[in-house]
């Protein structure tokens, strides 16, 4: 294995991290065209032009891993992103000695296809776990026969261990394949931090690999008194448990959300992350006080973001029998999360510009932790491998909607109606001028893009061994799911 980034020249190794890996500020340049830049021109160009910096993100073989996942939080709230509201001094500090990127992107824009996306890189149309009903009969569990980034692991000497607050992350959809140890419950990310921390201290001289899963700032927004208290949140106007939350998609639907309310939840939703970056920055402390912050990667990041109104609806990916499905999806305040990570083989201070997605990070993982990834197994590309960085596919089969990203470009393709619309994220980052009337030519050029993926993604979902029928879901999980407002 290589101990840098290496993107081969006309045959031979040139140490250079890709643009969007590179130690530097955030990447910018002028743009390609939506037909993209051939990768050899580029590479000419840097070599050219001596463009090529240090690595952002260097192998460093043996490190443990924690993911932690923050459920539903959006990179525009924390401060380190630019929010104005001073919710993320922890996050803020692991970004400073860390990398940031600033262009990553989910892979489906609710829970339980991201969160298997991220498990296995597979694409949600290929994975097959995409979809539910009120009743769960469409909900299937984790195909056999797919490796799990924790099945990797485990099979090459890591602990692998998982601490979640339950709901969509539950071992009923087979999400547990791989664990040797998976716990689960209305834990909060207090519990999920002291447990991580615990099992680190186990001392068995094993590398491990922890994934935390926490729903602080996941709907209903329900941070504790404290931060309330610290977000300017008298108790007369908390929104607590006998606020009509499960009316709210229906009033967004009707327009009937007054400035000041929606203002009330967003400060709600901010005192959870100013929660949840507490108990991050515990974690990493944790870490330090036992001595093996230096030896372990930290990556902070979420699987969606939430809608406060962008586009006239609220949360994610829920359903509502009244008003059907939240079909406003696929914009950016749910594709776009934040990525920040901390440890060995990382830059300190490094900002990422260019676009990642979250079914990169598996093969991303492997490489830095030094193993090779038997052919054909990720969909997903390794941030150590050269490539030229094109499209990422964004899914809501839910809602049969789709997305193809890129840092400049946003194609958005409804299938049940038949429609696509098309923004221009650099001039448009709010998306609000559809240019697909103007832009048919482009339209179609994506589109073509789209409809290959399509096809892929299909052939090898229909390689995958079926599941024999949906899974069995406990009464506990499905109470976990009501209270989180996917079920009824």
């Amino acid at each position: 294995m290589n101990n840098s980034i290496e993107v081969p020249l006309r045959g031979s190794p040139v140490p250079c991290a890709p643009p969007f890996m590179r130690a530097s500020p955030s990447f910018r340049s002028r743009r390609p065209p939506l037909d993209r830049v051939p990768l050899a021109a580029a590479l000419l160009a840097a070599a050219v032009l001596g463009a090529c910096r240090p690595p952002a993100l260097r192998p460093a073989p043996g490190s443990n891993v924690i993911l932690v996942c923050v459920d539903s939080l959006r990179p525009d709230h924390l401060s380190c992103y630019g929010y104005p509201r001073q919710t993320s001094p922890h996050l803020d500090r692991i970004a400073g000695e860390g990398l940031r990127f600033e262009q990553a992107v989910a892979n489906a824009t609710w829970t339980l296809p991201s969160i298997t996306t991220l498990f296995t890189s597979l694409y949600p149309s290929t994975h097959g776990m995409h979809s539910y009903s009120m009743d769960l009969q469409r909900t299937r569990p984790l195909p056999a026969g797919v490796l799990t980034l924790a099945g990797f692991l485990a099979g090459r000497g890591y602990e692998t261990a998982a601490f979640s607050d339950g709901g969509w992350v539950s071992r009923d959809f087979g999400l547990d394949r791989g664990f040797e140890r998976w716990e689960e419950g209305t834990f909060g990310i207090k519990v999920l931090v002291d447990r991580s921390l615990a099992a680190a201290s186990g001392g068995s001289g094993r590398p491990f690999f922890h994934y935390l899963h926490a729903h602080t700032v996941h709907w209903p927004y329900r941070p504790p008194p404290a931060y309330r208290s610290a977000f300017g949140i008298a108790d007369r106007d908390y929104l607590g448990r006998d606020y009509p939350w499960l009316d709210l998609q229906k009033r967004a639907a009707r327009g009937e959300i007054p400035p000041a309310e929606m203002a009330q939840i967003v400060r709600q939703y901010d005192a959870g992350i100013a929660y949840a970056d507490a108990q991050i920055g515990r974690l990493r402390e944790g870490l330090r006080e036992r001595g093996i912050a230096g030896k372990t990667l930290l990556v902070v990041f979420a699987d969606h973001g939430e809608q406060f109104l962008e586009h006239g609806q609220v949360y994610h990916g829920q359903l509502n029998d009244e008003i059907g499905p939240n079909r406003k999806t696929c914009y950016e305040e749910t594709v776009r999360i934040p990525l920040i990570m901390a440890g060995p083989g990382v830059a300190e201070g490094a900002v990422a510009g260019g676009q990642v997605a979250l079914i990169d990070l598996f093969p991303t993982l492997a490489g830095y932790l030094g193993f090779d990834l038997p052919p054909g197994v990720c969909q997903g590309r390794s941030w150590f491998a050269p490539r030229e960085k094109g499209w990422d596919l964004v899914e809501d089969n839910l809602n049969e909607i789709a997305a193809l990203r890129s840092p400049e470009w946003k194609l958005i393709v409804d299938r049940r109606e038949g429609r696509a619309e098309l923004y221009d994220l650099k001039s448009d980052p709010g998306e609000k001028a559809d240019l697909s009337a103007s832009r048919a030519d482009e339209v179609k050029r994506i589109m073509a893009v789209h409809e290959e993926r399509e096809r892929e993604n299909r052939a090898r979902g229909d390689r995958l061994a079926p599941a024999p029928g949906p899974s069995e879901v406990s009464p506990g999980v499905r109470d976990q799911l009501k209270a989180l407002g996917y079920l009824q």
